[in-house]
């Protein structure tokens, strides 16, 4: 009779790799995908243990993995592994580490575009580790951003579509902003983003814009204008139409240049003309979701 092992963390998922299976601990990977056909993305918490890497590639070609690791040392000694270097070297393998899971907040990028077309499994050997429940909880909340992304992309697809395919000819008569590749190497940059801040520093703009970059985010633009300031840059990356409100009667901006969304709202280049900015088409994956790549 196998023991059925230690009970699972609180807040560790529900999964056939959970110790009490009935599987021995090589085969866990294999009882958590119960035989149903390899998901493009498998979340794994945990990495220690027998070559899976191989088993998955072998199973699932195409397969990627986002693992999340409760132990900093085990991740040490996984990312050593000339396999999980191919993997990563590939595209094919992100890994997030306790404490602080740094990259946490882009790993929905990962996602298919049928963000359900994933599964996530539990390696048995992590169920014990110290860090296991804030995994569980980490991978919680990367489902729950991917699923909030793939519902936005659902809801506004349509208007950045059409605001991409109106603004074509703008585009094309603009720049490709991969021009601006080191283009003002060696000089400091200024970076203006609308706040309360930017009133009580206006007056050290002034004294530097002439020796700097002064680059503005949207919101920004208006009031470095009244104030005689003219960015060389203003950069629009929200699709949305109350954003291009900003853009709307502004003082006159005859030296300022917009690198802008290919989807930003149409209103927003007119001032521009064509000094404007804009990622090169043919090449260019139109993001639907402000953020996506």
């Amino acid at each position: 009779m196998i023991s059925p092992g230690p009970a699972t963390p609180a807040g560790l998922p529900e999964t056939a790799s959970n110790p009490g299976s009935g599987q021995p601990d090589r085969h866990w990977l294999e009882a958590s995908l119960a035989g149903k056909p390899t998901p493009p993305l498998l979340i794994v918490i945990g990495s220690r243990g027998e070559d899976w890497l191989g088993y998955l590639d072998r199973r699932g070609p195409g397969t990627r993995v986002l693992l999340i690791e409760p132990d900093a040392a085990a991740a040490g000694e996984f990312l050593q592994r000339a396999d999980a270097r191919e993997w990563r070297a590939a595209g094919r393998l992100v890994v997030l580490v306790d404490p602080d899971y740094a990259g946490a907040d882009d790993a929905w990028r990962l996602f298919p575009l049928s963000v359900d077309a994933h599964k996530l499994v539990v390696n048995p050997a992590a169920q014990q580790a110290e860090g296991a429940v804030r995994a569980a909880r980490i991978a919680k909340q990367i489902i729950f951003g991917a699923r909030a992304n793939a519902e936005a992309r659902r809801r506004f697809a349509p208007g950045y579509l059409t605001a991409t395919l109106h603004n074509v000819p703008e585009i094309l008569a603009g720049h490709d902003v991969r021009g601006l590749t080191d283009a003002f190497a060696g000089v400091p940059a200024i970076i203006a983003g609308a706040g309360p801040s930017l009133d009580r520093v206006m007056p050290d703009l002034s004294r530097f814009a002439d020796r700097a970059l002064l680059i503005a985010s949207d919101t920004a633009l208006r009031p470095l204008l009244n104030r005689r300031l003219s960015p060389q840059l203003v950069v629009a990356v929200d699709p949305q139409p109350l954003n291009a409100r900003h853009f709307q009667a502004l003082p006159p901006c005859d030296k300022t240049w917009l690198v802008s969304e290919s989807s930003i709202d149409p209103p927003v280049l007119d001032p521009f003309g064509r000094r404007t900015f804009a990622p090169h088409i043919p090449n260019h994956k139109f993001r639907l979701v402000p953020g996506e790549q």
